[in-house]
């Protein structure tokens, strides 16, 4: 059978990826954080292959094009919660090896049931567009009200905090107790408005636009110490510059950009191991997630599950938990540092390990499903809009399933108002991409 180019290409940089991070945790990472649980234990030969086996697997199906929504959101989970997630278990945990192999595996096996998802024809949603004017009087309404309502309770702040000073403002910030409803307010602000208005700077290169959109979004993280507001600000001009450079093959451009990127921060960190920023790409975002795998994975198969507790209040009625804190605190208790507060580090993780926590198995395989309908439904929300804007907005709502639970995501990651942004915007009177229209490589075409 002859293989293509485009799948060669995904294999083989997946492979160089998978033994790029096996080089990386012994050697950069777990040297500096052997205090905060990263710890290396030298394994048998044949459980690397195995690492190394299990984490190429998905690329004998990733898509070489992105199209839609949903495979970004593949492409980010397998990069940087499935190959992290096919290392770190066997060195940070006890756990006997086969139940971690059991873990990943089907971890896997799930993941290529919602990769299947994106070939799916879209759901028939009914759009309900709006003019322009009102949608930019609805965007500028939305971002005047959001910082107007956070600096009455914070005051105006102009200095982004250093990342020395982020845990203990972040402590600061939580012991204000601000309604419930401004916290939506400004977790969409930050994972859906402002990306909004830097990505239609970026199509129409309107330079002001895409400094509008990034100063709002390191303003919220002046405000709110999250540091992740801040973080995707660069990411999604980073992607930008990717979508708006890259006609063809989208997918494996993602790949190898990644890869270089996880390889210059090596070799940054090497010439300047007290730099802050290269530790914080490879640990916090590209490693952290095999970390809380293997975490969650060990405390839930020795303790009682935690259901839905902590969710909303229907869900916890239903399937309340027997702890006293929410998941992520719980394996924050367990593994971390405590606060001088007396707060315990959140440690919320990927859909899988968050559905392992709830449910076991069971929930993993429960959680894989619903996160893939619901992507269905991103897709289908955004079918007559311009790919590009499309694929910038999830730049920043896919990191959404990659730290937090599937429920968790509806909302607080932003899924939710990003599907009405689809519904309802005028993107779709946009110039189209001359290449929009060539099919993929399954000879389907997308309707944009």
């Amino acid at each position: 059978m002859k293989v293509r180019r485009s799948r060669l290409l995904i294999i083989l940089g997946s492979l160089a990826y998978v033994l790029l991070l096996q080089w990386i945790y012994p050697n950069v990472i777990a040297p500096i954080y052997s205090d905060v649980g990263m710890i290396y234990t030298r394994l048998h030969t044949w459980e690397y292959i195995l690492q190394t086996v299990l984490g190429i697997i998905p690329a004998f199906w990733m898509p070489a094009e992105m199209k839609k929504p949903s495979q970004y959101q593949w492409w980010l989970l397998y990069l940087t919660v499935i190959v992290p997630t096919c290392i770190l278990p066997y060195h940070v945990t006890l756990l006997p090896h086969d139940m971690i192999t059991f873990y990943v595996f089907l971890i896997i096996v799930c993941f290529a049931f919602m990769c299947r998802i994106s070939y799916l024809p879209p759901l028939k949603l009914p759009l309900l567009r709006i003019s322009r004017f009102y949608f930019v009087l609805a965007v500028v309404g939305f971002t005047a009200a959001t910082y107007g309502i956070l600096i009455a309770y914070l005051g105006v702040r102009t200095m982004i905090p250093g990342f020395a000073e982020v845990s203990g403002l972040r402590q600061e910030f939580k012991s204000i107790g601000l309604p419930g409803a401004v916290i939506y307010l400004y977790w969409w602000q930050g994972t859906v408005v402002n990306p909004l208005i830097t990505t239609l700077g970026l199509v129409n290169r309107k330079i002001l636009l895409v400094i509008l959109g990034t100063l709002l979004q390191f303003e919220l993280f002046a405000l709110t110490s999250l540091r992740g507001f801040g973080v995707s600000a660069m990411l999604l001009l980073g992607m930008g510059v990717l979508i708006l450079r890259t006609r063809r093959q989208m997918g494996v451009a993602f790949l190898y950009a990644l890869f270089g990127a996880t390889a210059v921060m090596v070799i940054w960190h090497a010439i300047s191991p007290s730099a802050f920023g290269p530790l914080l790409f490879l640990k916090r975002w590209i490693l952290n997630a095999g970390q809380l795998s293997g975490y969650y994975l060990e405390f839930f198969t020795n303790h009682v599950p935690a259901h839905l507790q902590h969710s909303s209040s229907l869900l916890e009625w239903l399937f309340p938990g027997p702890y006293d804190l929410p998941k992520g605190q719980v394996i924050g208790r367990a593994y971390f540092l405590r606060f001088p507060t007396g707060d315990y580090t959140n440690a919320t993780a990927h859909i899988w390990a968050d559905s392992y926590a709830s449910f076991g198995y069971f929930g993993v395989v429960w959680a894989s499903a619903v996160a893939a309908f619901i992507m269905w439904i991103v897709d289908s929300a955004f079918r007559h809009t311009d790919r590009r804007i499309a694929l910038m907005l999830m730049c920043v709502v896919a990191l959404a399933y990659a730290g937090q639970g599937v429920h968790t995501s509806l909302l607080t990651g932003g899924i939710v108002p990003m599907v009405c942004v689809g519904l309802t915007s005028p993107f779709g009177s946009l110039q189209k991409l001359k290449f929009n229209d060539l099919p993929d490589e399954n000879g389907e075409k997308w309707e944009l």
